[in-house]
């Protein structure tokens, strides 16, 4: 990396402040930026390999849909081949999150943040409350006394 000590020539002697000013903000820069590309190194690599394992299992599904004696073994055999393409997708997505999670400096892997949060139940229905009474106010002409003079 160029430096500052590089320009100490006559030559350069007006521009010597503003290469020194560059210099030392991409070496700066660089030193931020090193996490930044270590994390999208290790999201992309996640990536290829999800992209690996369903291929591979792309290229046996044919061999497996072959096997089946029945239409039911060949439903089976699909249902199958998606739910692990899902569930291989979902891991892989927990890992890119928990590295750019790491790089952002937010702590804690993202899966355990997701378990502190109360489980909420949207099957079972809650039975509303009884109204309350609604107690009634005396109007203005039943509080009026008469004054008697």
């Amino acid at each position: 990396m160029i430096s500052s000590k590089d320009f100490d020539t006559p030559g350069f002697a007006p521009w010597d402040g503003m290469l020194a000013a560059y210099c030392e903000a991409v070496d700066t820069g660089f030193g931020q930026t090193d996490t930044l590309f270590k994390t999208l190194a290790q999201c992309q690599l996640e990536l290829w390999g999800l992209t690996s394992r369903r291929l591979q299992a792309c290229l046996a599904l044919p061999g497996t849909l072959s096997r089946c004696k029945t239409s039911l073994d060949a439903v089976h055999a699909q249902a199958k081949f998606y739910e692990t393409a899902l569930l291989q997708g979902a891991e892989s997505a927990r890992r890119m999150a928990d590295c750019v999670n790491a790089a952002a400096g937010l702590g804690g892997p993202i899966a355990e943040q997701w378990r502190e949060r109360p489980v909420r139940d949207f099957i079972t229905l809650t039975v509303a409350k009884p109204p309350r009474a609604v107690r009634r106010r005396p109007s203005a002409r039943e509080t009026d006394q008469r004054r008697v003079a």
